[in-house]
């Protein structure tokens, strides 16, 4: 990926930032952040669908979604951004103070291609383990997800890349068992 001003400065931020690393299994989690970027009304059911059965396992879910294109017609359930709420370098400021105050144990990036607002919400989210998809060769994720890399995919490729994501990363942290 060629590196922008944005990335470098995301960058800095990150090599700035102090936090205790510590993998968290299924198990022993109890709050879960997710992330996704939306590009269509399916993605933002198949999210919702994955909240309510993290939900369904007793798992206190808090979904966070991005979308490039604006406001939606419906406001889905969560944090929600868009391009508005960026600031000149591509942060969430607002977002972040209120992200900033709450206590993950697992925070999981869904998305498939790299987003700078979701990537800012992963690199300032109080979590113990932050879970993903490789995207960039900045150290943000603490367990990671590898895919072949792909390009031109379409929506609904994109969306089952997501779903597939998900499954993967939930089949680790089910059988992944920590030693704390």
């Amino acid at each position: 990926m060629k590196k922008t001003l944005k990335y470098r400065i995301l960058a800095w931020r990150c090599k700035r930032q102090n936090r205790t690393r510590k993998y968290i299994d299924y198990e022993h989690a109890q709050k879960i952040l997710l992330l996704y970027e939306s590009t269509n009304d399916k993605q933002d059911e198949s999210i919702r669908q994955i909240a309510n059965d993290l939900n369904a396992d007793g798992k206190q879910t808090t979904v966070c979604r991005y979308t490039a294109a604006g406001q939606t017609a419906t406001k889905p359930d969560g944090i929600w951004l868009c391009k508005k709420d960026l600031g000149v370098t591509g942060k969430p400021s607002r977002v972040l103070k209120s992200i900033a105050q709450q206590q993950f144990d697992i925070v999981i990036d869904l998305t498939v291609s790299p987003c700078l607002p979701l990537l800012y919400i992963l690199l300032y989210a109080n979590a113990s383990c932050k879970a993903g998809l490789q995207h960039t060769d900045i150290p943000l994720l603490d367990f990671i997800i590898s895919y072949p890399k792909e390009k031109h995919k379409t929506a609904s490729q994109s969306q089952t890349d997501m779903n597939n994501l998900f499954r993967h990363i939930l089949f680790y942290l089910k059988n992944i068992r920590s030693n704390d």
